[in-house]
């Protein structure tokens, strides 16, 4: 748990903020300058209740009808917008202008309404109409709104509506932090750990996610798997990676199931955590026909990765549904959304006729798109092809280019294939090498072992 101390920032006098383990800050002073200016551009609601008050005199109720109409405008916009019922993501698939019309209707209703403007707001910002949202997560904050001031500090972090302030948007998060809010807690909590708008503590930070993550944000319980699964801000346990990751998919967390299909499928409950890939599928999982199901989930939810792994476990020959076709049915489908594994796997497909039929050019195409997306695979193999001449015009020259910049950006295994290469790229390479005054051996298309030691320097640049 987080000590509270007995201090307090004045955050409108000072641009630092530590925050510690204290969350505690100054309370500012109410400005009412939004509401009033609000309620002057709404002549409609004082005359209403100017009409009510002197109906009501004359012995007229006419206050059940509107009192009925307003509190079903609210029920409305709680069960439509309240975070703790619906995420952003369901939002956005809701009928946000019958929404927007709701909430708008409650607060004018009643403009004393925190929660009816802290909701309308979120309700704007999910439909990107920031300007008005702005206003409204303004006029919530300012009047004592925990949601309110969670949008608030949403729209500043990522400068939506308003000019982009992350020591502001730290601010708006601990107000509603101090009033319990638990999404404001998880976003502390990722702020604090990644060191944004305030000093990077990766302890204080798993601190807060950790509080998140007790009150059931699945959001928190994922970024909590992940921090025990990298050993960040807590020691390592995969167990624990496990467990959290497990308690966000009971929550409908898609990045979670995905996490953990990784996990499953590659075998990483390891001592040391990585992905190793081959040329084809990798054989080092634990539970194979798990982490096909949870790669369902996380792909019937649009997750692109969710959708390449899918298309990995169908490839596989010891899953029992083994498919090749629906394996590239769904590497297309990740590719789609511009998954640049996907694209890679897509050219293994075509060039090896692997749930297609075989099309060298369609192969080379798919590699260099990977490529150009940065996929390890794809510069790699776009480089064999172009080497080879295979499915489009021999190209040394282009060949070399991009082995060198596989090998740059981390490519190592390439070298025991480096022997492979034909002496014209060999000589390509060479060059390109001597260019960047790695290598100063003579250019003969020769594997030598000063080839092979400039190519390790390049590796390690």
């Amino acid at each position: 748990m987080i000590a509270v101390l007995n201090k307090c920032f004045n955050y409108s006098n000072s641009r630092e903020f530590r925050g510690s383990f204290e969350f505690k800050l100054c309370p500012r002073e109410r400005d009412t300058s939004l509401i009033d200016r609000y309620s002057k551009r709404m002549p409609g609601v004082f005359f209403r209740a100017f009409l009510t008050l002197n109906l009501a005199f004359f012995g007229f109720d006419v206050s059940a009808d509107e009192n009925q109409t307003s509190k079903g405008d609210f029920e409305t916009c709680v069960q439509s917008v309240d975070p703790d019922r619906v995420s952003s993501s369901q939002l956005a698939t809701l009928d946000l202008d019958s929404i927007i019309s709701s909430c708008k209707a409650s607060f004018e209703a009643d403009p004393k309404n925190m929660r009816a403007a802290a909701l309308l707001a979120r309700a704007l910002s999910i439909g990107k109409r920031y300007p008005e949202s702005i206003e409204f997560a303004r006029i919530s904050a300012e009047g004592g709104d925990a949601v309110g001031m969670n949008v608030l500090g949403h729209l500043f972090l990522k400068g939506l509506g308003v000019e982009k302030d992350e020591i502001e948007a730290v601010h708006w998060f601990t107000e509603s932090f101090n009033r319990g809010n638990v999404i404001a807690t998880f976003n502390l909590g990722v702020l604090y750990d990644r060191g944004i708008g305030v000093p990077e503590d990766e302890f204080l930070g798993v601190d807060l996610l950790r509080q998140a993550a007790d009150r059931g944000f699945a959001p928190s319980q994922r970024l909590l798997g992940d921090a025990y699964l990298q050993g960040r801000g807590v020691a390592r346990d995969n167990d624990e990676a496990v467990h959290w990751y497990r308690e966000a998919i009971k929550r409908g967390d898609a990045r979670a199931a995905n996490k953990l299909a990784d996990l499953l499928f590659y075998g990483v409950m390891l001592e040391k955590v990585e992905k190793e890939y081959f040329h084809g599928v990798p054989k080092a999982y634990q539970n194979l026909p798990e982490a096909h199901r949870l790669y369902r989930l996380a792909a019937e939810a649009g997750l692109a990765s969710g959708m390449f792994g899918l298309g990995l476990t169908f490839a596989s020959h010891d899953l029992p549904e083994h498919s090749l076709e629906k394996a590239v049915t769904w590497y297309k489908r990740a590719a789609g959304s511009n998954h640049s594994e996907a694209m890679a796997y897509l050219g293994f497909a075509y060039e090896d006729g692997h749930g297609v039929e075989q099309d060298y050019a369609e192969a080379r195409q798919w590699f260099e798109r990977a490529a150009q997306r940065g996929s390890l695979f794809g510069m790699e193999n776009f480089a064999r092809l172009v080497s080879w001449g295979r499915g489009g015009p021999q190209d040394h020259e282009l060949a070399a280019e991009w082995y060198i910049r596989a090998i740059e950006a981390g490519v190592n295994w390439i070298f025991d294939d480096a022997e492979n290469w034909s002496p014209e790229t060999i000589s390509e390479v060479q060059k390109q090498l001597q260019n960047l005054g790695l290598y100063d051996g003579v250019v003969d298309g020769r594997h030598s072992p000063e080839f092979h030691n400039a190519l390790t320097l390049l590796n390690q640049r």
